[in-house]
Formats: C-alpha cells, structure tokens, sequence
C-alpha cells in the first residue's frame, strides 16, 4: 500500500503559531508510518514571518512532512465581529477553504489548542456521502434547555439536532464549491453571532453535517469528571464517551482559561510542555513556562488575599458578574469596597449593596489609595492602560484577576484537587487548610 496523504489545514494569527506547532508535532509522533501530512497554514497577509522559526524547528525534529503558506486578505472579514476575547478574525478562514485547496476534494481542519495522540486517517477516511462538513457533535447545545430555545429563536437555528465543535473538522471541499458554500457563509458571518465560526458553519450547512466519534474533539474538561454522563439528554453512547476518555485521538483545550500556556493546572498540559520543549530554546521555554506560572497564580483566591492585605480599602473595576462575585468575596475578608469602576455610563449611578458604580476619574479623585481589581478578563489589557496613562495611577495599585469558572475546575490535573480546595477555603473562610506540600507544588 502507498501513502496515505492528508491535507491538514490551521489558521493560526502570531499567538497560536507556537501551540499550532505543538500540534504538528504531536501528530507528527503519533501517526503511522504511511500517514504523509501536507499541513496548509491560512494566515494573514501581514502575518509577521518571524513566528514560522517554530515550523522550521520541526523539520529539524521530523522531515516526514510537508508544509504551504497561504495568505488570506484581512480586508474580507473587515465587518466580522468578534465577541470571545480570546478569538481574532482567523478563526473565520476556515469558511474560504473550499476556495484556498481548490486541488482537493477533502481537508482535515483542527484550532491549534489541541493535541493528538493518534493517527488521524480514521478520522479523514470518514465517508461525507452528500454533506458539506463533519465535527463532533457539540453536546451541550443538543440539550433542551432555556439558553437553547433562545439562541435558536433570536438567530432564527431551525434546529440544534445537528450542531457540532467547530475545533476539528472534516471538509468535503467538493461539494461545498459545488454549491457556492463561501459567499453563503460571508454573508452570514456578517450577522455577530455569538459563538462566531461555529454559529456559522452550522447555520449554513444545517442538514448536511456528518457526525465523527467524540474522541477526535474530546475536550479535556470531559476527561476527569462525569459532565458528559450527567447530561440530561445524551448525544453519545456510554461507550463512545468511554473511549473517548481512555484513548482521545485528540485532545481540545477549549476555553480560554485552560490553555496549557497561560494554566499549568490543566488536564494533559504536562505532555503539551514536552513537546513544546522540543520546539523551544531552552531561554524561549523558560521564559514561557515563567509566564505561565505566574498568570496561573494569579487565579488563585489567595493571590488576591496577599495583595490587598497592604491596602485599607478595595475598588473593583468591572460592574459585572466578576466584580459582583468579587465583591461578596471581600465581604467574607471584611474588607472595605469603597465603590466600583464601570465605563459603561448606563452603569454609572447604580448602587450594588450599597456600593456606588462611579466613573474612573470620579472614583480616582475621591480614593486615592485604594486597591484596583480588574475583574474585566476581556478588557485586563485595556483596563490597566487606562488606569495608568489616562488616571496616572500606579501599577502597584493594579491587581490583575482572572476568576475560577467551572470550565476551569472541570478542566483541572487530578493532581491539582487538593490544592484547589484549600483555595476554595481561602475564598469562602479566608484562610488555608494547610500551607505545606500542597503550596510545594506552586
């Protein structure tokens, strides 16, 4: 038999070329030998050509590849809206594949937050018959639940019963040029729908979507926990999910606080260090992983506890969820939250148990000491900015907070559940269980 060839297509902007990279390389260590890889890299006509010195490392690991550039022009997506911060207008590429590898009849596409731990020719092999794309069936939006109804009616879904993860899918290029598919979805993505790509494939391609086996998107907030099995209405078999479990094929870090290099906490991060190891100069890796630990601790509630302990009263920038939650953690801390911060002017004037939303000069001019949460992960850059250049306040006064959801718990190392809970303590009590082995392993 000869080589199977499989056309790889990532997106990547400069952030996610080194986990792309990551990538490559663990499908590189775990396919068969008869398996050739083209990878297609679809990025940005002002795509800064530095950032492919990751690419050429792997080739200096593995030659057993081959590799395009393609570059798209920004222009086409310049109405797109982006709602999930940690997204950027690649994640819409994929849609002007059909036209891009127009030599093929299929593609294999994947974001670059996963890793693979098997050969994928099952996966491309997959029989498309008559549809236009194949995922994994996304299961929470198969649910019958109030969210659902909604979405479906304001963004006019027939139907969720086919919607699959847009991370790792299957393209029949053919019959998606066949029938114009691209400028359908051009028109579409125009419309800000708020899982962005994801709506849009499956909008448009409703009722032409294949289904592929859940261990080619298992994410790894699935892993360690029964999420899956607790769902009220089931899209996958017991043993599909079991599987699934045992043996991913491939492993999605969905979610923006569970990325292997901002959390080192994260179910199989460990092994997305390794490879990156092998990609990274030793100053490179370090310097990374220094990065990571930081912003790691930064989550945790007893990072927030030191840091404002040298201050008398709190000011918590971000009248939001966060900043509500926030506020009640003080509460238990009895410490003092003079007032919130919101640029919001609809918020300004709000009182929240007593506590006023002022704008930030009135705020900064009437408090002049107190600590800043920001409680805005979307907005963190930008926030800080602000505080510093346009109220000249300093950088000591800033407390950068990232909070715990659920995605980031369910997406926990086992080997890291200790820890976590006496963190919970330090948030519900205010103090720790113990600081001995478990703050060894920070």
């Amino acid at each position: 038999m000869g080589e199977k060839v499989i056309p790889v297509v990532f997106t990547p902007d400069e952030d996610y070329m080194l986990p792309t990279c990551v990538a490559i390389l663990s499908m590189l260590k775990t396919k068969k030998k008869d398996t050739k890889y083209i990878f297609y890299f679809v990025i940005s006509n002002n795509f800064d050509k530095k950032y492919f010195k990751y690419i050429n490392k792997i080739q200096q690991i593995d030659q057993d590849f081959e590799y395009r550039i393609e570059y798209i022009d920004n222009r086409i997506f310049e109405k797109q809206k982006i709602t999930t911060y940690h997204l950027s207008t690649s994640a819409y590429y994929r849609i002007l594949l059909p036209q891009i590898l127009y030599k093929y009849d299929k593609c294999m596409y994947h974001d670059g937050d996963i890793l693979v731990n098997a050969d994928l020719c099952e996966m491309y092999e997959e029989d498309l018959q008559d549809n236009y794309i194949a995922g994994v069936k996304a299961a929470v939006r198969h649910q019958d639940t109030k969210e659902n109804s909604e979405l479906m009616k304001v963004w006019k879904f027939p139907s969720f019963d086919n919607y699959i993860l847009s991370g790792d899918l299957l393209f029949n290029l053919a019959k998606m040029r066949g029938d114009d598919m691209i400028n359908e979805m051009i028109r579409e993505m125009e419309k800000g729908f708020p899982s962005e790509d994801q709506d849009v494939i499956n909008y448009c391609c409703y009722g032409k979507i294949s289904f592929l086996p859940l261990k080619f998107c298992m994410m790894n907030r699935w892993i360690y926990n029964n999420a899956l099995e607790g769902l009220k209405k089931q899209v996958h078999t017991s043993a599909e999910i079991a599987e699934a479990k045992d043996k991913p094929a491939i492993i999605h870090f969905a979610g923006a606080n569970v990325k292997p290099w901002n959390n080192l906490r994260t179910a199989y991060g460990e092994q997305w260090w390794k490879y990156a190891k092998e990609i990274l100069s030793s100053e490179e890796y370090h310097q990374l992983y220094k990065k990571a630990k930081n912003n790691t601790s930064k989550r945790d509630w007893r990072y927030l506890r030191e840091k404002i302990q040298v201050f008398d009263s709190v000011i918590i920038f971000g009248y939001g969820k966060i900043g509500k939650e926030l506020f009640s953690v003080m509460e238990n801390w009895q410490y003092k939250v003079v007032c919130f911060i919101d640029n919001d002017t609809k918020k300004q004037g709000e009182f929240f148990r007593g506590c006023e939303v002022l704008n930030m000069q009135n705020a900064l001019n009437k408090y002049k000491e107190a600590a800043i949460i920001n409680a805005s992960p979307k907005y963190k850059k930008a926030i800080r900015k602000q505080l510093i250049n346009e109220g000249g306040v300093s950088s000591v006064r800033i407390i950068d907070y990232a909070i715990k959801n659920e995605i980031y718990y369910m997406s926990l190392s086992p080997k890291w559940y200790a820890y976590e809970f006496n963190d919970l303590c330090v948030k519900m009590f205010g103090w720790n269980i113990c600081n001995s082995e478990l703050d060894i392993l920070m």
